[in-house]
């Protein structure tokens, strides 16, 4: 094989990575927040090699795609940084685990008084 030609082989196993596209899951429909949400989650997993990382990333992926963030816009800053500081050791646990603590430590809407006539 000609010099010219081992030199195009090894550029392209080297370069090979970069036109095969990214590995694991796609995530470029997700926020910034649920990417670091993921990473955060999945951080553990990345000791263990790519495959178990990219395992943990399309579970993760796909919990995002059966529940969204609980809707938070309606709560206060002080009442946002109590749930973030409530639930924020889950963000290693997993999305499901976290967004469920955030649902279950938002303000309940409170019961309308129901008011009974009176006999008077």
């Amino acid at each position: 094989m000609s010099r010219p030609a081992l030199v195009f082989i090894a550029s392209l196993m080297i370069c090979g990575s970069a036109f095969a596209g990214a590995p694991g899951p796609d995530r470029s429909g997700l926020s910034f927040d649920e990417n670091v949400l993921i990473n955060t989650a999945c951080a553990s997993a990345r000791p263990k090699g790519d495959s178990a990382y990219y395992a943990c990333v399309a579970k993760q992926v796909s919990v995002l795609q059966e529940r969204r963030a609980p809707d938070r816009s309606a709560l206060t800053p002080a009442q946002n940084k109590a749930i973030d500081d409530r639930c924020q050791y889950l963000r290693r646990t997993g999305v499901a685990a976290y967004y469920d603590c955030i649902s279950e430590s938002m303000p309940k809407p409170s019961a309308a008084v129901s008011e009974t006539p009176g006999n008077g």
